[in-house]
């Protein structure tokens, strides 16, 4: 699979990075959580954010010592250049396509090797995806159709985490640990209500995994 690529108009891969993480953002995020996806330090960051808040694409408010930013949608500029954004962000795009119809995930975010790219730290080309998937209710083979169609419009295997929404494992809280110190992609995907009914048994996903077929030559 081919190295991301970085629009010229950014200054830097971790530009673009943390243009989409702000653009496609419901909600004001802080300098120090932006940094954290990105995986650059809180200067790096801050200046970033600087340069598009000074572009009208962004607004940021000061809430005590924390700066908080978030996108402007009523700025014309925004969606034209969030469609640009997605042609850079090409696996995030379809893995989101691929979801529309999942209900009862909270969350998705691509990180590993393929994350670290976008952000411009170097590395051979990603062989695979790694995809965090914060579920709730999520029906099991909603998700494996969800995964087979990402993996096939790709051509590159996705393999998904699958972390409790509500109470994570022990293994998926030090998952989520470790991805709030190193670059990860938000995949656009509104949270959606839970089905109705008791949690849903990740169990019972432990084995799709190893079924999703190899992408066609």
């Amino acid at each position: 699979m081919r190295a991301p690529t970085t629009f010229s108009m950014f200054r830097s891969a971790h530009s673009a990075a943390l243009a989409w993480e702000i653009l496609t953002a419901s909600t004001p995020q802080t300098i120090t959580e932006l940094a954290a996806k990105v995986g650059v330090d809180r200067t790096t960051a801050s200046r970033a954010c600087d340069e598009l808040e000074v572009d009208g694409l962004v607004s940021s408010t000061r809430l005590g010592r924390a700066r908080l930013v978030r996108g402007r949608p009523d700025t014309p500029a925004v969606r034209p250049l969030v469609e640009l954004l997605e042609a850079t962000m090409e696996v995030p795009a379809i893995i989101s396509s691929a979801f529309t119809d999942v209900r009862g995930i909270t969350e998705m975010r691509v990180f590993g090797s393929w994350a670290a790219r976008v952000s411009g730290i170097p590395g051979p080309p990603p062989h695979d995806i790694d995809l965090l998937v914060r579920v709730a209710n999520a029906a099991p083979r909603e998700i494996d159709a969800a995964v087979r169609t990402a993996t096939q419009r790709l051509g590159t295997p996705v393999s998904p985490t699958l972390v409790d929404a509500h109470e994570p494992s022990e293994g998926g809280r030090a998952l989520l640990q470790a991805l709030s110190s190193k670059p990860s992609v938000r995949v656009v995907h509104a949270p959606q209500d839970a089905l109705a009914g008791p949690p849903a048994d990740l169990s019972s996903l432990d084995d799709f995994i190893a079924r999703i077929p190899p992408p066609r030559d």
